[in-house]
């Protein structure tokens, strides 16, 4: 329905191992309960950054706010 994937997105974030030390607060989660594929999203506390929690790898994505805002402007959120 129009929606366009920016195929540079990925490039937005940091990819983490399961054993990084991240302190966060729980926001939900994408998937189903018994799929293992599930995302646990988060939001850090110490910069409340965004941040997605593999639950079959436990590897953490987290992007901050400064990239989102960087993202929104490209997309042309003031035109």
């Amino acid at each position: 329905m129009g929606n366009k994937v920016n195929k540079n997105a990925i490039k937005v974030g940091a990819l983490y191992p399961s054993n990084a030390i991240a302190i966060k607060e729980y926001v939900g989660e994408y998937g189903e309960d018994d799929d293992p594929e599930q995302l646990r999203l988060d939001i850090t506390i110490s910069r409340r950054e965004m941040c997605v929690t593999s639950k079959k790898t436990g590897k953490k994505f987290i992007v901050d706010w400064e990239k989102i805002i960087e993202l929104a402007i490209e997309a042309g959120i003031n035109k």
